[in-house]
């Protein structure tokens, strides 16, 4: 199973990619917290552009696809470890309670399980060519 097919709604993803980009090498930015929900944002920049570019992103000149994932109806959530530049995978399996979604570099562990889990945003912007390794 894709980890597209876990999103409450796939629709954005599939607007901008014909198919759904790999979790795997993502620069991750933030991890949020809220009460509300309870939520958990993971906000990263994809390793794949998107082949479906909104012609606003092209004026701007974006190389770089940033999506914020949310996880509703948080369970339980376990954080390992943080640094400045964190760089890894995401899995995401859906199971008959939810989903369960895990990060993990070589600095970075986290895992969350949840009852959904839903793209909040994706943009686009200029990345630096460093930003890209």
């Amino acid at each position: 199973m894709c980890w597209a097919d876990s999103l409450v709604d796939r629709r954005i993803i599939d607007a901008f990619y014909s198919t759904p980009p790999s979790l795997c090498r993502v620069n991750l930015h933030a991890i949020n917290m809220n009460r509300d929900g309870p939520t958990v944002t993971l906000r990263f920049d994809l390793s794949t552009y998107p082949d479906r570019v909104p012609p606003k992103w092209v004026a701007r000149q974006c190389n770089t696809a940033h999506l914020t994932l949310r996880l509703l109806a948080v369970k339980s959530l376990q954080i390992e470890g943080w640094d400045t530049e964190i760089v890894g995978d995401i899995d995401i399996v859906k199971d008959a309670h939810g989903v369960c979604m895990s990060f993990h570099s070589d600095v970075v562990r986290v895992t969350c399980s949840a009852g959904f889990v839903d793209v909040e945003r994706i943009e686009g912007y200029t990345a630096q060519l460093s930003e890209h390794t």
